[in-house]
């Protein structure tokens, strides 16, 4: 039992790392798939004087958002409904990972929103590097996964993960 215990430990901590190593490598591809779409990092400046859309799903968004961040979903179609807004605005897009926010981000720098940025690694990143989630004007703990295999990506273990 005493040879069998480091074992297993060696086999979990091998697990995590590499859950780890494959979302940075996702975040890696992803990069590289959208390397005409500057990133923000959200370790390098605050999100003061600028304003911050989340792309995903209304339920996704219900469960929680980053602080300030108002629902834009990852409609396309609908990038009209931005014309109130000035051009020149810094402005910051996440969804849960950046895939679906890269895609809004081309779309409205096609359509002039030329200070528009992906934040890199999304809300997942976001709650992994310990920041804070809202719900209501109110910190929460449960972030919506968006799916099984998405939400593999979460590591934050305070968080409570729902779909």
């Amino acid at each position: 039992m005493k040879k069998i215990l480091p074992i297993v430990f060696v086999m979990i901590y091998s697990s995590i790392g590499q859950m780890e190593n494959s979302f940075d490598t996702y975040l890696d591809d992803l990069r590289l798939q959208f390397r005409d779409i500057p990133q923000f990092y959200a370790d390098s400046s605050d999100f003061k004087n600028m304003l911050l859309f989340d792309a995903r799903e209304k339920a996704e968004f219900e469960t929680s958002k980053i602080v300030n961040a108002e629902w834009i979903g990852s409609d396309i179609s609908e990038i009209s409904r931005l014309d109130s807004i000035d051009r020149d605005t810094k402005i910051v897009v996440y969804c849960s990972v950046g895939y679906r926010s890269s895609l809004l981000v081309r779309e409205m720098r096609r359509a002039g929103f030329n200070n528009t940025f992906n934040l890199y690694g999304g809300i997942f990143k976001w709650v992994n590097d310990g920041r804070l989630l809202n719900k209501d004007g109110t910190f929460t703990d449960k972030i919506h996964g968006y799916n099984r295999k998405w939400s593999r990506f979460i590591r934050n273990p305070m968080l409570y993960i729902v779909y």
